[in-house]
């Protein structure tokens, strides 16, 4: 029988109005539960265990919730004949997810699961809460346990299924902060979908890079967005602040502004990892266009890595990832080189 895992981490799919608001109240145990009541033959279908990782809002998950989370999902998906528990050798894990920060959080389970595990792990998030007339978490539920139970969801490290839909945890995106189809891959596809209970994959694996390891902590990893006359303050603050990595989200088409050429140039000197992404939010950094310091071809010059079209938010934690598997050198170089390539196949 198929094992799977759900790991309950809060969230809308969680929540219920009251005296604070909306609040994440339900426990995973009883979600599952009560969803799997409505689809007995699922529910027999599979041998499911539920574990409460945490309970709170998306968005006052941090780096330290989200490694958590990543690696325990790396541990339970773990078939290696060392593993004589409980903790490994499940088929399948089904995280149940608020959605301000599901994207985030599926990403670092991604980076760390697909190269050691393959997965899959199969996020689920709600835009409706559970008391709520038309509350679509128990349908995205009940399709990622579909997806995770699925033979061709393997190797493809992290998913999020929402509203029949299945996304690669490289592509997705929230990108409406409240409609009910509040989630899509830009630059890319969904990689599949469900059609009355039928998983469907359209797209592809796009292969594994290399394993960076069970890490223990992130590295920080800063991010300085351009806006109009912004200088070098910002920068300098943060190589103030000791950070190992730098994210520039630069303008169109993935420009840095001249006023803050000479922080980066301080940052390069300290020997500070540093990516520069764009503002536009789809498409890779254009490396063509001169005109002096900021421009494509200065990039060129200096020891950026590019980002391809990871964006701001994958690009600052595959670079804290990095960083804390292989430093700053060539070893970071050659292993974001590989993710963003990675990503680049899920076109």
């Amino acid at each position: 029988m198929t094992r799977i895992l759900v790991l309950a981490t809060g969230g809308t799919i969680a929540s219920r109005p009251g005296a604070d608001g909306i609040v994440p109240t339900l426990s995973g145990a009883r979600i599952v539960e009560e969803v799997l009541a409505d689809d007995p033959g699922l529910r027999d279908s599979l041998q499911i265990s539920v574990e409460e990782l945490f309970r709170r809002p998306s968005y006052t998950i941090g780096p330290a919730q989200m490694l958590q989370l990543a690696r325990r999902c790396r541990t339970a998906l773990d078939r290696s004949p060392d593993d004589r528990d409980h903790d490994g050798g499940h088929d399948g894990v089904v995280v149940l997810h608020g959605t301000d920060t599901v994207a985030d959080s599926a990403w670092l389970t991604h980076l760390l699961t697909l190269p050691a595990t393959g997965g899959p792990v199969v996020f689920a998030s709600a835009m409706r809460h559970a008391a709520e007339p038309g509350a679509d978490g128990p349908r995205n539920l009940l399709d990622a346990l579909r997806v995770a139970a699925h033979p061709q969801a393997a190797g493809r490290g992290a998913l999020l299924v929402v509203n029949g839909e299945i996304h690669s945890a490289a592509r997705v995106v929230k990108s409406h902060t409240s409609a009910l189809q509040a989630f899509s891959s830009p630059g890319a596809a969904p990689v599949g979908g469900l059609t009355a209970g039928d998983v469907r994959f359209t797209r592809p694996p796009a292969g594994p890079f290399a394993d960076p390891g069970p890490l223990e902590a992130l590295a920080d990893v800063g991010v300085v967005t351009a806006w109009a006359g912004h200088g070098d303050t910002v920068i300098d603050g943060l190589l103030a602040d000791g950070v190992r990595g730098l994210v520039v989200e630069g303008t169109g088409a993935g420009h840095v502004r001249p006023d803050a050429v000479a922080g980066l140039e301080r940052a390069f000197a300290r020997g500070v990892a540093v990516t520069v992404t764009s503002r536009a939010g789809v498409g890779p950094v254009h490396r063509g266009y001169g005109g002096g310091p900021g421009s494509g071809r200065w990039l060129d010059t200096t020891p950026t890595l590019d980002s391809g079209e990871l964006g701001t938010a994958r690009a600052q934690l595959a670079l804290a990832v990095g960083i804390a598997a292989h430093g700053t050198g060539a070893p970071l170089a050659d292993w974001f080189g590989a993710v963003v390539r990675h990503q680049a196949g899920l076109v």
